[in-house]
Order: C-alpha cells, then sequence, then structure tokens
C-alpha cells in the first residue's frame, strides 16, 4: 500500500470510527475516492468492533509502559514522586512534559489539597522554563472567574526550582471525557459556554491564553468546566515570541502558526477546534507530521459536521464553523459574541429553518417580506416557544411594521413589546431583546427607561450593530446630535451596509445643517438600496428645500408607491406638488393625507403635514394632545421642509411639554 493511499486509509477509518456502528460502512462508500479503500476501511472498522477493546488495552498495557519506559531518562532528573517540597507534602505525580510537571501535594500550613506545577531539573537552568511558569502564575491569578484555575502562590525551593501552588480539582480532563466516546450535545454546549467565559475574563484582562485545548480543562464532578495553563499566555500588546510557535499545533489557529502578533480571535479558533472534537471525537485537521498539520489548518476545509454527526442542531454547527474560519476577521470577533452565540435557547433544526428564513425575509424591508418574516417567526415558535431569539426577532418585526405605516402603530408596538419581554424573560443576556424593548420605550416617551436598555444591550454584546443604530435615534430623539452620529459611526463599522444606519447619518448631518454633506450621505445610500422609504422621502424633502423640483417629485412618488403610511410622505410630495404649479394633484394627496388619520400615530403624521404646508397655527393646535413616536418625532425634528415651523415661538414649548429641548 502506498503512503498515499495509507494515509486515506487511516484518515477514512478515523473519521468512521465515532460512528455507531450501523452507520459506518454506508458513509465510507459515500466517502472514500475509490472502492478498493473504501473496502479496506470496511473490514478495518470490522475488525475493531470483534477486537471488543483489544487495541485500547494493548495502549493501555504495553504502549503506555513502553513511552514512559522511554520517557523516563528525560523526567529522572525531575523532581520525586514522594515526599516534600517546601511546605507541601507530595502525593503523586499526575503529567510530566517539557512546560512543567504537575504534582498532587497536600498544603501542610492551610491543610488542603493543591495542583503543584514545578519547572523539572533538567530545565532549572533554563530562564525560558522559569519565565513561563512566573508568566503563567502572574496571567493566572490576575483572573477571578469561577472557570479559571485559581493560583494561591508562587513558590522557589533551594534544591527543588521554582513552582506555582494551584487549586486542586476533582474531576477528569475534558481529553479524557473526549476519549470516552461522543459526548451529548447539550453537554458539549454547557462546557464550550464555560470555557467562552472564561476566555471573556482573560480577553478583558488583555490576556491570550495561546494554549486553549481539551488536556488543560478539567470538568469537576459537578460540570464546572476550570481552563487551565497559562503557560504560553500572551499579552495582546505584546509581540509574537521571537523564535519558536508555542502552543499545540493541532489547535493552533492559521495566523498563529506563521508567528503573527495574535490576539483574542486566535482562541476562538482554537475553542472552535475543542467543540469540533467534543462532537466528534476527532479533530477538524490532521496529518502525518508538524508540516503537513499546519498545511491542513491553513488551507483544508474540515468535514461537514453534520456528515459526521446528523444530530448536531444546525445553528451549533454555524457557530463551529464560524470559529474555525480561516480568516481572523470573518470569525467571533469577541468572546462574548461567541458566548451569546451560544446561548441561543433551540435543537429543533425545523423552528430554526423557519427562523433563518424569517431573518431573510426581515432583511427584504417591505411589507411583504416583513409579514413573511413574522409568519416564519411564529412558525418557528409554534415548533419551540421556548426559541428566545425567535421572540426578539419577531418584536423587532413589529418595530418594522410600526415604522414604515404597515400596522397601526399602538397595535404593532404592544406586540413588539410582548415578544421582547418574552425573550428577555427566557434569556436574560440577548442584546437584541433588550434593543428592541428601548425603541419601544423610546417610542412611549419614556427615554431614561429606553438608554437603560440600549446600554444594557450594548453590554451584553458591544458588536450588535443595530444597537447603535437604535440608540442613535433615541439620541436623535433628544437632540443629542454629536452623539447620534458616533453611535451612527459604530453602527455602519460594524454593518457597513445599514441601510438605515448609512440614511439616519445623512438625516443626522442635515440636522447640523451640513447639507452637502447630507446629501452626499443620501446619495450613498441610494448605492447600496434604490427603494428604501426612508433613503427616498428624506432626500426628496432635502431636494424639494433646494427648489430641485423634479427630482423631488420623482423621489417622494417612489416613496409614496412603497411606504404610503410613512409619516412625512404624502405631505411632503403635496408641498412639492404646489410648488411645480400641480395644485389638483396637491389637494387630492392632502384629502388622502385627511381621510387616513385614524388612529395616534397617522393623527400627528396629519398635524405635521399641515405645518409642511404652511397652516402653523391648525398644526399646533392638533398637537398639543398627540403623542409622538420614534418617526415622528424625528420627523419634527429633521424634516427640512419644517424648517419655518421649527422657528416659530411655539415650537420651544411644543418640545417642552414633553420634558424635551
Amino acid at each position: 500500500m502506498s503512503e498515499k493511499t495509507f494515509g486515506s486509509v487511516r484518515d477514512l477509518f478515523e473519521r468512521a470510527l465515532p460512528l455507531p456502528p450501523s452507520q459506518q460502512a454506508d458513509f465510507v462508500r459515500a466517502t472514500a475516492p475509490h472502492a478498493d479503500i473504501a473496502d479496506e476501511v470496511i473490514s478495518l472498522l470490522s475488525a475493531y468492533e470483534r477486537s471488543n477493546g483489544y487495541f485500547e488495552q494493548l495502549s493501555k498495557d504495553v504502549v503506555a509502559p513502553l513511552l514512559s519506559a522511554m520517557h523516563a531518562g528525560d523526567t529522572a532528573e525531575a523532581q520525586p514522586d514522594a515526599g516534600m517540597l517546601a511546605h507541601y507534602e507530595i502525593i503523586e505525580r499526575v503529567t510530566d512534559g517539557g512546560m512543567g510537571v504537575v504534582y498532587k501535594a497536600r498544603d501542610t500550613r492551610l491543610r488542603r489539597m493543591v495542583a503543584l506545577k514545578c519547572v523539572p531539573r533538567r530545565q532549572t537552568s533554563n530562564p525560558g522554563a522559569h519565565a513561563r511558569l512566573m508568566a503563567e502564575a502572574r496571567a493566572a491569578s490576575a483572573l477571578d472567574n469561577p472557570n479559571i484555575g485559581v493560583v494561591y502562590e508562587i513558590g522557589e525551593a533551594p534544591s527543588d526550582g521554582a513552582f506555582i501552588s494551584m487549586a486542586w480539582y476533582e474531576g477528569e480532563t475534558l481529553r479524557a471525557k473526549i476519549q470516552r466516546g461522543l459526548m451529548p450535545i447539550d453537554e458539549v454546549i454547557s462546557i464550550a459556554s464555560q470555557l467562552g467565559a472564561a476566555l471573556v475574563a482573560a480577553h478583558t484582562a488583555g490576556i491570550i491564553h495561546r494554549d486553549v485545548k481539551p488536556a488543560n480543562a478539567i470538568v469537576t464532578p459537578a460540570g464546572v468546566v476550570k481552563l487551565l495553563d497559562f503557560g504560553i499566555a500572551q499579552l495582546m500588546s505584546a509581540a509574537a515570541d521571537d523564535n519558536s510557535i508555542a502552543g499545540t499545533i493541532a489547535y493552533m489557529s492559521p495566523e498563529q502558526t506563521t508567528k503573527a502578533k495574535l490576539d483574542a480571535r486566535t482562541d476562538i479558533w482554537s475553542l472552535g477546534v475543542v467543540m469540533y472534537e467534543m462532537l466528534t471525537g476527532r479533530r477538524p485537521f490532521r496529518g502525518p507530521d508538524e508540516e503537513s498539520l499546519i498545511d491542513a489548518i491553513r488551507n483544508d476545509v474540515p468535514a461537514a459536521l453534520a456528515l459526521l454527526r446528523p444530530d448536531v442542531p444546525p445553528m451549533l454547527a454555524t457557530i463551529v464553523e464560524t470559529c474555525l474560519k480561516k480568516s481572523a476577521a470573518e470569525r467571533y470577533q469577541t468572546a462574548e459574541q461567541l458566548c451569546v452565540a451560544l446561548k441561543e435557547h433551540t435543537t429543533d433544526r425545523e423552528a430554526y429553518e423557519l427562523y433563518l428564513k424569517g431573518r431573510y425575509a426581515w432583511g427584504q424591508r417591505n411589507r411583504a417580506g416583513l409579514q413573511d418574516a413574522l409568519a416564519y417567526f411564529s412558525g418557528a415558535l409554534d415548533r419551540d416557544p421556548t426559541f428566545a431569539r425567535a421572540h426578539a426577532a419577531m418584536a423587532e418585526a413589529y418595530v418594522n411594521m410600526s415604522n414604515f405605516g404597515y400596522l397601526p402603530t399602538s397595535e404593532a408596538l404592544a406586540r413588539a413589546e410582548v415578544s421582547a419581554n418574552r425573550a428577555i424573560a427566557l434569556d436574560t443576556a440577548l442584546a437584541e431583546a433588550y434593543t428592541t424593548r428601548g425603541f419601544v420605550r423610546a417610542s412611549r416617551a419614556a427615554y431614561a427607561e429606553a438608554e437603560k436598555d440600549f446600554l444594557k444591550a450594548r453590554s451584553l454584546n458591544p458588536s450588535y450593530a443595530w444597537n447603535y443604530h437604535y440608540y442613535a435615534l433615541l439620541l436623535t430623539m433628544l437632540g443629542r446630535l454629536d452623539e447620534a452620529s458616533d453611535s451612527l459611526r459604530a453602527c455602519i463599522e460594524l454593518d457597513p451596509l445599514s441601510l438605515p444606519a448609512n440614511t439616519t447619518l445623512a438625516i443626522v448631518a442635515m440636522m447640523q445643517g451640513c447639507s452637502a454633506e447630507a446629501r452626499r450621505q443620501f446619495e450613498h445610500a441610494l448605492t447600496l438600496s434604490r427603494d428604501f422609504p426612508l433613503t427616498l422621502y428624506y432626500l426628496g424633502a432635502l431636494s424639494a428645500s433646494e427648489q430641485r423640483i423634479p427630482e423631488a417629485i420623482s423621489l417622494l412618488e417612489q416613496a409614496l408607491r412603497l411606504a404610503p403610511g410613512f409619516p412625512g410622505v404624502r405631505a411632503a410630495l403635496a408641498y412639492t406638488c404646489r410648488l411645480a404649479e400641480r395644485p389638483a394633484d396637491a389637494q387630492a394627496i392632502t384629502q388622502a393625507m385627511e381621510q387616513s388619520a385614524s388612529d395616534p400615530t397617522s393623527v400627528t403624521t396629519l398635524a405635521l403635514g399641515y405645518a409642511v404646508l404652511g397652516e402653523h397655527d391648525k398644526a399646533f393646535e392638533m398637537l398639543e394632545t398627540v403623542r409622538w413616536s420614534v418617526p415622528t418625532l424625528i420627523l419634527l425634528r429633521a424634516d427640512p421642509l419644517l424648517a419655518r415651523f421649527r422657528a416659530d415661538p411655539r415650537y420651544p414649548q411644543l418640545l417642552a411639554r414633553d420634558g424635551l429641548r
């Protein structure tokens, strides 16, 4: 058998082995490059099944002792397996390796069990090994997190060298759990979430672990995960090692194999490898030697999780795939983002697929798309009422139905609030739900409570772009325009193609008196989409205010056709028709606006329409009793056709009535 064929057989054997025996042959035949290899692998699998554990026992009884004997010459000079080290009574050697020897020991002073990690005697003259030990102690001791091993003491014994004393945790390594067989999905998610929480703490302190792997995680009998071994941890501000690639190659990110300067995303890759291994029993990247393994990490696409383990929920598979993106820019950018993704409350494949279809339909931003989105989200919740993210998405869709006038505002916002609160009750860490509830509260003039919700959402997920956009709307309502502009730019940095954020940035520029900048930004938004009503309306109003009559009419007619209930559209078009000496059209549009005033938002829109048309007394009289929504209050502050209305002495009093200025 050639080396290439042998490699194919070995690879396929290892991929098939974790599968139930009844599925192995079908998998091999479907995956093997040709029939001869398939037959060979199936034969090996059959022999393995008949061996009744013989190979594992051979490894334990023969191979392991041989390896220990071969290694004895290298470790004989390490600290003894019994006796005292400083004030610690050594009970047994736990592990040993190039980075240090670990003992289970008893602290005779405080009478507690500890884990002692020591530099082997053969390396006591190696300043690098000593420095790594001290770096591990400093890194771990700086972190206070239930999922990170506690460091008690850094010490040095005159005859035995440097050591650190850490808490002793009963349990087993994650490596041992994986070796026992495929792990339940719920346990995988729990362990991954706890490791993610440990990374959040480390990264927040500016520390990259750089060696996240199953051997460095202990799972206690209570299911608590402890991330250990910060021996090669690195400050994010530090330069890459000069002399070698530090870490365990099988868990290294592509950038780590190049000795490039690293950031938190390298640990996210490593956790992705660990999750893949927990789910399948095998690593996603392999090779017969270091060179081929590194090549696989940089270039190969791992076998699909759905193929190796069909019961993996699609969303969990997507999370693992995102962690394992070759480009760090395509992974989760923070451990917080990964933890949020792992908290999403469904294992129902169909519910998740309905949710994804709903998100796609929601992104169309028109009446039909939003109606389809609501139907998909409802279907997902019929299958899984505890699916928190579907409740949050439902709330967002209802907000959009309100903003574009596709549902009466009071009805849409009431439904949005119910869905947002349900999502929060199911998942208190769901930034999307707090964001939507903040928008609802802003619509009800509960401005302080709305701001608390937006800031809460940001603390939960600093990379959630929509939060920055909705918060900017509140800031615009409150007249805090510089802050609104900053928030919108943060949103666009996270999501450059966001139509609402790009358009609202233009609106804020217009409010700040920067008409030329606003027009450039509106035109940029049009390059992203030619049929977004918000862009068409406000650019049309700006054009009308600048006497660009044909352009204004064209833009406003498109906006009216797409969203006839959008606040301000009819009034702006009626005003522009007057300028174009089309009085009959202006009158017909005004009458349609009056006839459609049936709920508080449309009444407010009618009042502002009268203001656009110059009937200020009538407008102020009507506005004495109305309640603002987000679109109508921004319309009041931003519409260039209301400039004369805002110059009226009664305008500041109108704002003061609701605590605004």
